[in-house]
């Protein structure tokens, strides 16, 4: 079955904007998954010249679910895939479809889809190390310079450690929007990452999200964690 895989990720099929929903998928990996996000809103109230007072808010949520990566086709080494997020506090599942591009960089999927659908995604491109980067060497380190229209990304990537087929690297990523009505975001954690199969089994991240005016400050922070609970391709560790 790995073998089945390379020989799809070498070849080309047809357009990824096409999933087709009764076709059986070359590869399903399951996760556990589970976030805690906590927001604080801060708001100063301005009356008659007098001064002001703060005021706002502080709101605690989280969940734990499973997300499902299901992957039709590789096309000139663009993944297409269909996610499916169960989350223990939603009655029905949330079904997303999408591309991921080499470098991990996301195509085509709503803005819905979860955090941590986010940060677990781009370890799936098939060119997510850059060619030449060897991820058999602590200390390896590139930088990632995949941007969206709405942002300016700077990711960067380090080998902190290498168990068996299984690297343990760390990520941090700064996101500043390009648009006054959407927050900065910082992203920090650590992820075990499996070469062999091009795909993650675990990861840890804290994202940080901003967004202040003239009277307003909003600050969200969002603890991930998933963690490879079957793989279609690999049963290994």
């Amino acid at each position: 079955m790995l073998l089945a895989f390379a020989i799809a990720v070498a070849g080309a099929a047809p357009s990824p904007s096409v999933v087709a929903d009764a076709a059986k998928p070359l590869r399903t990996v399951v996760f556990h998954a589970s976030y805690n996000r906590r927001e604080e809103l801060t708001i100063g109230h301005f009356s008659g010249g007098m001064g002001s007072g703060p005021g706002g808010q502080t709101t605690s949520t989280g969940d734990t679910g499973t997300i499902t990566v299901d992957i039709y086709n590789v096309i000139n080494g663009t993944v297409v895939a269909v996610v499916t997020e169960r989350w223990n506090s939603q009655s029905s599942p949330k079904i997303s479809k999408g591309a991921i591009n080499e470098d991990g960089s996301l195509i085509g999927f709503p803005p819905e889809i979860s955090a941590v659908t986010r940060a677990l995604l781009p370890f799936f491109g098939t060119k997510f190390s850059p060619p030449g980067t060897d991820l058999g060497q602590v200390g390896a380190t590139w930088r990632s310079d995949a941007s969206p229209p709405d942002y300016s990304l700077d990711t960067s990537f380090t080998v902190k450690s290498i168990t068996g087929e299984l690297v343990t690297l760390a990520e941090s990523l700064t996101a500043t929007s390009k648009s006054p009505n959407a927050p900065d975001t910082t992203m920090t954690g650590t992820v075990a990452y499996k070469p062999k199969v091009l795909a993650p089994v675990s990861g840890d991240f804290r994202m940080r999200a901003t967004k202040s005016d003239a009277t307003s400050t909003d600050e969200i922070n969002t603890d991930i964690h998933f963690a490879r609970a079957s793989d279609t391709i690999d049963s290994g560790g």
